[in-house]
Parts: C-alpha cells; structure tokens; sequence
C-alpha cells in the first residue's frame, strides 16, 4: 500500500481526494450502464408486448374460426417488423394454425411444440407467448421470437 509518511500532507491529501474522486467515477459510471441495460431490456419487452397485442385482434377471429388463411394474413403483417423473427398462432390443442419465419431463417428453425408462457430471453432472442381471446375465452396461444441484442 501506500506509505504516506514519505510524502507531505500537501500530497497525501492529494492522492486520497484522486482515489475518492476515480472510486465514485467508476460508481456512476457502474450506475449509468445498469440503468440505461436496464431501461433497453425493458424497452425491448414493452417493444414486443405492443405487438403482441396488435396481432392478437387481428388473430383472435382467426383462431376462433379456425381460419389458416386468416392467420396467415395475420402472421404475414410481422414482415414490416424487420426484429421479429417468428411468429406463430397455436391452437388450443397445440397445433399450429398459422406462423411466419423471417427469410434468413427458413430452414434453421423449428417451432416450439409448446411455446413458453410469458416473456423469455434467451441467449440471443427474446420471445414472449400469450393467450388470444375472443369474446373472453382462449382460442389460442401467440408466440413471438425476435434478436435480442442484449
């Protein structure tokens, strides 16, 4: 460690007030990087809930009628959202009525058999999966993929 003996006040006083002075930089700094992560993880999670829900009016009939043509309408919409990877209309027995794969992907995915419920981050997506009412009652189950940076 340091001998302050060697030194004068002048100088000690000096090198305590720099290392006081860079231990809080670092602090604020720490600080700053956990918020603003903090604040796009939950951007990216609202980001994918305001779509989820715009499908889901536009699939709800769809799945209520079991209409595949319908739902691929619906599903085919997520091209004009570059980030969104997959989206997929499940049943409410579990099969697949309808589903969109983003171009480079075609080919190395496969659907989940049962999606997860809620929000997941993986290690490089983020994927959230909800229940689509009509009328109140479940007709079916959204499921959403899209990159995640973090």
């Amino acid at each position: 460690m340091l001998n302050l003996n060697k030194h004068s006040l002048l100088q000690s006083l000096l090198v305590f007030s720099m290392l006081t002075a860079g231990v809080g930089m670092v602090l604020v700094c720490t600080g700053f990087v956990l918020y603003d992560l903090h604040e796009f993880r939950a951007k990216k999670v609202s980001d994918l809930e305001a779509t989820a829900q715009l499908l889901d009016m536009n699939a709800n009939s769809a799945l209520g009628f079991d209409d595949p043509s319908a739902g691929d309408v619906s599903v085919q919409a997520m091209r004009m959202r570059p980030g969104i990877r997959v989206a997929i209309l499940y049943q409410t027995d579990g099969r697949i009525l309808a589903w969109y794969l983003r171009r480079d992907l075609t080919g190395n995915f496969t659907p989940p058999l049962s999606p997860p419920s809620g929000v997941a981050w993986g290690k490089d997506a983020l994927s959230l999966a909800q229940v689509v009412l009509l009328e109140g009652k479940p007709v079916g189950t959204l499921y959403l993929d899209r990159k995640s940076v973090v």
